[in-house]
């Protein structure tokens, strides 16, 4: 058999003719074994080496000599693109599952972050209607409603006559039980007295409204200062609760001291 021979060469450059890219696992198995076929195939012609010599064949040595290089070299680079193609496509999972695992990550938060919802939470006095202040990771329950007293967040606290109807709309989130707690407060937003003269609140529920009478606390008449004013700050933190766990919102507002 010459160097010429079609048939030799398409056994010998066989591996050449297989795709580079985008192989399946199949393909690449069958790659491999065809690849070390070739350098079987390589290896008995260095044995048969020096019996070519022996012959005296220059013809036939120079042949199977540019056929083994173009072998090898072809390999290597085939083995090249193959490993090249194999770090491309780990490196691209590793970024897919990073970024599924992101995606997971920043879903699961949402869901735990904030399990009553993003929907509006509303308070309704009137004609008038403004949102619930979220209260949740404030520690210091004495200044639980200075956030009102901040002309960045409130320009204005407004006031509203005893015996307003208050409507809490929790929007489209619907809660276990609710408590309101009424607290009077200074004119900086604190707490003006003892945890004993916070007023729990009574309240109708209906339809996902709950609703109370605006009536005068108790404890306005406290006020040891001669020059007692007509009007005062009342805090309501209104506590929700949802699956054993507290969701705490507030308002603040004025309303008449006595």
């Amino acid at each position: 058999m010459s160097p010429d021979d079609p048939e030799l060469l398409e056994y010998l450059l066989l591996f050449h003719e297989l795709p580079g890219q985008y192989i399946s696992g199949e393909e690449a198995i069958e790659i491999r074994k065809k690849f070390w076929s070739m350098i079987l195939v390589t290896v008995q012609l260095w044995i048969s080496w020096d019996a070519i010599e022996t012959d005296r064949s220059p013809d036939l040595s120079q042949g199977l000599i540019s056929i083994r290089n173009k072998l090898i070299e072809g390999e290597m680079k085939k083995m090249n693109s193959f490993k090249g193609f194999l770090l491309v496509a780990l490196i691209l999972a590793g970024i897919s599952g990073c970024g599924d695992a992101s995606e997971t990550k920043e879903e699961n938060s949402a869901v735990v972050g904030d399990p009553v919802g993003k929907e509006a939470k509303n308070i309704m006095i009137g004609e008038d209607t403004f949102p619930l202040h979220d209260l949740k990771g404030v520690q210091n329950f004495k200044d639980q409603f200075t956030f009102a007293f901040d002309p960045t967040v409130h320009p204005e606290i407004a006031y509203y006559k005893s015996g307003e109807t208050v409507t809490i709309d929790f929007g489209g989130t619907e809660f276990d039980h609710i408590a309101i707690l009424d607290v009077l407060l200074d004119s900086e937003g604190k707490q003006l007295y003892t945890d004993k003269e916070i007023k729990e609140v009574p309240y109708t529920h209906e339809d996902n409204h709950y609703q109370f009478k605006l009536e005068k606390h108790f404890a306005s008449a406290l006020d040891s200062n001669p020059k007692k004013s007509k009007t005062v700050y009342r805090g309501f933190r209104i506590n929700a609760y949802k699956d054993d766990q507290e969701h705490p919102f507030g308002f603040v507002i004025k309303t008449d001291s006595y």
